[in-house]
């Protein structure tokens, strides 16, 4: 079940209507250099008259901006648009804008870079830190769903770090592993995670399977007991021809 959007929403709920009937004031939509006042800003959460919220799953690592405004009364809120799915991030889920407004906000981003997809710096596995963050991208993947874990199984939290702000990473991962069954708790949905990612966070938990190697990946017990038998027999049949061959002592 997906987590309701709660305050940042209803902040955005009622910005709007405090500016009156007339159009609501502008916020700064921005980008890796600059900002630019956008009419549209407050429509980013999705809420149209008569057209509900359409909640998606976390999209991969693209290109966004930050859409920035506060309320007078709580810190400065910050929302997160990926324009090459037309996806928003508000609070805790993910929304899927409509055409025409992308194409409006496509218009007064013109000339604005976005932020590049983030640049991981860091990873936290529960209280460790990983190494070799390569794989950690992979966690906003699009993965197969998976059952919920079951009530006893243990989650630890992961914590993708970045230097700039963004959806993914920071305060906003938002994504718990369940080494017992091999899933992920990623943004109010339960993800199936790749068996290469689960062995690497296995690994960086310190939760390697019996009968593993250093990395994770099963021990090659089977080419080393075929090696090492072949070893034995061959100094078997040495030895025994050897002893075929050894002369008589005299009398």
């Amino acid at each position: 079940m997906k987590i309701a959007l709660g305050a940042v929403v209803a902040a955005l709920l009622l910005a709007p209507a405090a500016a009156g009937k007339g159009e609501a004031q502008p916020v700064p939509v921005c980008g890796f250099d600059r900002c630019v006042q956008s009419h549209h800003g407050f429509d980013l959460v999705g809420i149209q008259p008569a057209s509900p919220l359409r909640y998606v799953t976390a999209p991969p690592f693209g290109p966004y901006y930050i859409v920035r405004f506060s309320m007078g009364w709580a810190p400065e809120q910050r929302v997160f648009y990926v324009p090459g799915v037309r996806l928003v991030r508000s609070g805790f889920n993910w929304t899927r804008i409509d055409l025409r407004l992308a194409s409006r906000l496509g218009d007064e981003t013109a000339g604005v870079r976005p932020y590049p997809p983030p640049v991981l710096t860091g990873v936290l596995v529960g209280s460790r830190q990983a190494g070799e963050l390569a794989a950690y991208v992979h966690v906003f993947d699009r993965l197969p769903e998976a059952p919920v874990a079951p009530p006893d199984a243990r989650g630890y939290a992961l914590v993708l770090r970045s230097d700039a702000p963004s959806p993914w990473t920071n305060e906003n991962t938002n994504v718990t592993y369940f080494p017992a069954v091999g899933t992920l708790h990623r943004h109010g949905e339960w993800i199936r995670a790749p068996a290469s990612l689960a062995r690497k966070i296995d690994h960086d938990l310190g939760v390697v399977p019996p009968g593993a190697g250093s990395d994770g990946a099963p021990f090659p017990w089977g080419p080393i007991g075929a090696a090492v038998g072949a070893g034995l027999i061959a100094t078997l049949v040495a030895a025994l021809s050897f002893r075929r061959r050894k002369p008589a002592r005299a009398s």
